[in-house]
């Protein structure tokens, strides 16, 4: 892995040929609830990541390559707090011992699904996922998520599913929205912030 802003032909400590190898663990249960209705059940899923957040349902990758939570107001000054954005990584680099620290975390879903009918059911669901971040220099913070939706889906005849959905989630860090810099680049940090988002669903299972 190579440090951000390396020049080309430098040895940096840390900088190695072999990999660092990122784990994950996980477990899922589903408890049938036929007394309810026909098909209703309640599941439970649980992950831990060491390096490895691709396992949480985030885009971890190395530094160079980093995706983000958060939303970002435009026309808001960052000043007065428009919004969140937190780099997610597999790992971060951490000038002061030259090396990279991984990143870690957990998440836990559930979903409780009831049919109103055979061809009409809708699905509750939420879930928490938090990312702890190793001491590291290219301004990298926690970061955690609440997410809450609701779905609706009719099935008019086998095979063809159509439903709506509609999903809250909340991105909260460590630190307030801020401007920092690093290698002389400035970038936005920071923040907390509330997404709402929703779907129309047409699917044919063949």
């Amino acid at each position: 892995m190579t440090p951000p802003g390396a020049a080309t032909g430098v040895a940096y400590l840390g900088q190695t040929g072999t990999d660092s190898w990122g784990w994950a663990i996980g477990g899922a249960v589903e408890i049938k609830l036929p007394t309810l209705a026909a098909g209703d059940s309640l599941f439970i899923q649980a992950n831990y990541a060491d390096g490895a957040l691709n396992y949480l349902g985030l885009s971890g990758s190395s530094t160079g390559r980093a995706t983000a939570l958060g939303s970002i107001d435009l026309g808001t000054s960052v000043l007065n707090g428009g919004g969140a954005y937190y780099p997610i990584a597999d790992a971060v680099w951490d000038a002061t011992t030259l090396s990279y620290n991984k990143e870690s975390g957990w998440a836990i879903q559930g979903q409780f699904r009831h049919y109103w009918v055979p061809n009409l059911r809708s699905a509750v669901l939420g879930g928490y996922t938090q990312v702890d971040v190793p001491e590291n220099t290219v301004n990298a913070y926690d970061v955690n998520v609440w997410q809450v939706g609701l779905n609706t889906i009719w099935s008019p005849v086998k095979g063809l599913d159509l439903g709506v959905e509609v999903l809250y989630s909340k991105v909260e860090g460590e630190i307030p929205l801020s401007r920092s810099t690093t290698n002389g680049v400035t970038s936005v940090v920071g923040g907390s912030t509330d997404v709402w988002s929703g779907g129309i669903r047409a699917q044919r299972n063949f």
